[in-house]
C-alpha cells in the first residue's frame, strides 16, 4: 500500500505515513453517552418519570473491574488461560531489554533503546541512545519556513505533536515530520471544560478552534500566548495560518487570582525563554511570562507546574518545575431552594487540600472498602459544612432536609468529568477536594452528598451502575434512608428503604431517579465505629 499524499510505500496497519504524516485511515475516538429512555424502578416504590431531557455521562469508570469479573466467570479453561498469560508476562519482561548491533553482532543490553529518525523539513533531532530508565526527552528542529508536524511511531500512529516530546523511557522508534501550514497548540483556562482543535492544519486550511464552559462560566476569548488581547471572543473561532502559535481559552473565572508570589529561576540558562504556569491537578493555564531569567506571577495559593521553553546552543529544550504556594483560601457557595437562595462561606488552609491530593490511595477502587473510605464523613471540613447547613435546616422535616442538602450539591458544585479535570481515568475525590474544586463528576458528588447526611445522623448508601448492561455510561448516585415524607424509586435493604439522590442534576429531587439506571451495586456506607 502507498500513501495518496507522497506516494511513499505504507508499512502493514500503518494509520499513518511515517514520510509526510498523511492519516492513512480515521480512527473513531470519543467518549460515550447515555441517556435516560426507559422507565424501570421497583413497582411497589412508585417510580417518578424524570422529563425527557438528555444529559451526558461520563466515561464508564468500572472496566478494569467487569473484566476482572468476565475473566473469573470463564470456567474450566482459566488455568489454562492464566498459564499462557503468566508464560507471555515472562516474555514480556525479557524483552523489556534492548539488542543493540555492536561490530557486526548483536549484543544484548540492558534497559531501552530510543531510535529517533530525521523525517522531511527536519534540520536535526535529538535524544537518540539507550536509557535505563526514567524520562527521555526527543528534540526536533524543523527546516526554516516549516513548522513542526508531530512524532510518529514505528506503525506511523502520531505520538505527539510537541517538538519537545517527554515519556517515560521504553523501546521505541519515532520519525520527527515537519510540514507546510499551521501547528497550533491550545491550553484551557479556568472555567473551561473542554478545548478542541489543537493541531497540525495543512497550508491553505483554516485553524478552527472551539471551547465548552464549565457551568456558571463567562467567556472572555482566544488569546495568542503574550498577547493581552484576543484574537477572537467566539467560543468558536478561526485563527490565522502559518507557523506554530499556541493560544489560551479563557473566561472571566478568578479561581486561580491571589495575592501569593509564584517565583521560580532558571536552573538552566535558555534564550528565548517562555514561562508558562499550570494547575498541577488539571492542566489549567494559570499565567504566562514571555522572556526573562526568572518568573514572578501572582496567583492563589494551590500546587503549580511550572514549564520553561527556550534554546540551549541553537537546540530547544525544555525544563519542568512545581512549585507548592501555601496559605489561606476563601470559597463561596450559593443555590436555590424552594425559590429562595442561601449561600455559606468556607475558609482554608491550602496545605490540608494538597496533604488530601498527595493521599496514597487507589483513585479508582475497585473493592467497596476502598470506595467506602472516600467518604470520610468524620473530616472537619465536611462537619465545618454541615454545622452551617444545619442554621437553615433546624426546623425541616427529614424529607424536606434531604432535598435541601441535595440541592447544595447538585447547584454549589460544577459538573466535570476526570478526563476534563486531570486527563486521566476515573478519579474518585474526598469531599474536601469535591468542595475546594467546587466541581466533580457522578461519583465525586455522590460522596460528598453522603458524607454530609451521614454526618448529620442519616443512613445512606452509594449506587453503582456497572457491567453489560451500563457499557459506555457507568454511574454513580447517592441515596438516603428517609422513613416517612419520600416517594419515589429506592432500593431496600435490611428493611430500609434507600431512596435515590442524582447528584449530577440541578433540579432533581430524591427519589427521582434516570430512568435506564435501575440494577445497580448498593453500598451501605457504615458508622465509623463498624469499621474498626
Amino acid at each position: 500500500m502507498f500513501c495518496t499524499h507522497c506516494g511513499r510505500e505504507l508499512m502493514d496497519g500503518a494509520k499513518f505515513c511515517m514520510h509526510c504524516g498523511q492519516m492513512v485511515q480515521y480512527q473513531p475516538s470519543g467518549p460515550c453517552f447515555g441517556t435516560g429512555t426507559e422507565g424501570v424502578g421497583d413497582s411497589d416504590a412508585g417510580t417518578v418519570s424524570a422529563p425527557d431531557t438528555q444529559y451526558p455521562y461520563p466515561e464508564p469508570f468500572y472496566e478494569q473491574r467487569t473484566e476482572q469479573t468476565e475473566h473469573m466467570a470463564k470456567g474450566p479453561d482459566d488455568g489454562r488461560a492464566l498459564k499462557i498469560i503468566a508464560i507471555v508476562a515472562v516474555i514480556a519482561i525479557a524483552l523489556s531489554a534492548a539488542f543493540i548491533m555492536i561490530g557486526g553482532g548483536w549484543v544484548f543490553e540492558d534497559g531501552y533503546r530510543v531510535t529517533v529518525v530525521t523525517g522531511d523539513h527536519i534540520t536535526e533531532t535529538y535524544g537518540e541512545g539507550h536509557y535505563e530508565g526514567g524520562t527521555v526527552d526527543v528534540i526536533a528542529v524543523p527546516e526554516d519556513g516549516y513548522c513542526f508536524k508531530g512524532w510518529y511511531d514505528s506503525r506511523g500512529n502520531l505520538v505527539s505533536t510537541e517538538p519537545v516530546y517527554s515519556f517515560k523511557a521504553r523501546t521505541v522508534t519515532l520519525t520527527a515530520i515537519g510540514a507546510e501550514g499551521t501547528c497550533v497548540n491550545i491550553l484551557k483556562g479556568a472555567g473551561i471544560e473542554t478545548i478542541e482543535g489543537g493541531g497540525y492544519y495543512e497550508k491553505g486550511e483554516v485553524p478552527t478552534v472551539t471551547a465548552e464552559l464549565l457551568t456558571g462560566d463567562r467567556f472572555r476569548g482566544w488569546y495568542e500566548l503574550g498577547s493581552d488581547e484576543p484574537v477572537s471572543t467566539s467560543l468558536t473561532a478561526e485563527l490565522p495560518e502559518g507557523g506554530t502559535r499556541t493560544y489560551v481559552a479563557l473566561t472571566w473565572s478568578d479561581f486561580y487570582d491571589g495575592d501569593k508570589a509564584l517565583e521560580v529561576d532558571q536552573s538552566v540558562t535558555l534564550s528565548d525563554p517562555v514561562w508558562i504556569v499550570t494547575d498541577h491537578w488539571t492542566g489549567r493555564y494559570v499565567g504566562s511570562v514571555l522572556g526573562g531569567d526568572s518568573l514572578s506571577v501572582q496567583v492563589g495559593p494551590g500546587r503549580y507546574d511550572v514549564t520553561l521553553t527556550g534554546y540551549a546552543d541553537g537546540i530547544p529544550s525544555r525544563i519542568h518545575y512545581t512549585e507548592v504556594v501555601d496559605g489561606s483560601f476563601h470559597k463561596e457557595f450559593s443555590w436555590k431552594f424552594e425559590g429562595r437562595i442561601y449561600s455559606i462561606s468556607w475558609d482554608g488552609e491550602y496545605s490540608y487540600i494538597d496533604d488530601l491530593h498527595n493521599k496514597d490511595v487507589d483513585r479508582w477502587p475497585q473493592w467497596d472498602w476502598e470506595t467506602i473510605a472516600f467518604v470520610d464523613y468524620t473530616e472537619d471540613t465536611v462537619g465545618t459544612i454541615c454545622d452551617m447547613l444545619a442554621v437553615y435546616t433546624e426546623h425541616m422535616s427529614d424529607a424536606r432536609l434531604a432535598n435541601f442538602v441535595l440541592s447544595f450539591v447538585q447547584q454549589a458544585t460544577a459538573y466535570e468529568t476526570d478526563d476534563d479535570y486531570n486527563g486521566s481515568g476515573d478519579y474518585f475525590k474526598y469531599p474536601a477536594e469535591t468542595l475546594y474544586d467546587m466541581r466533580g463528576d457522578c461519583e465525586d458528588t455522590s460522596i460528598l452528598y453522603c458524607a454530609l447526611m451521614k454526618r448529620m445522623g442519616y443512613d445512606v448508601a452509594l449506587c453503582e451502575y456497572v457491567g453489560e448492561g451500563y457499557e459506555g455510561k457507568g454511574h454513580m448516585a447517592a441515596a438516603v434512608y428517609i422513613e416517612s415524607g419520600i416517594r419515589g424509586v429506592y432500593y431496600e435493604v435490611d428493611g430500609k428503604r434507600y431512596y435515590y439522590c442524582e447528584t449530577t442534576s440541578d433540579w432533581m429531587k430524591v427519589g427521582e431517579d434516570w430512568d435506564e439506571y435501575d440494577e445497580g451495586d448498593i453500598i451501605v456506607i457504615p458508622d465509623k465505629s463498624d469499621t474498626v
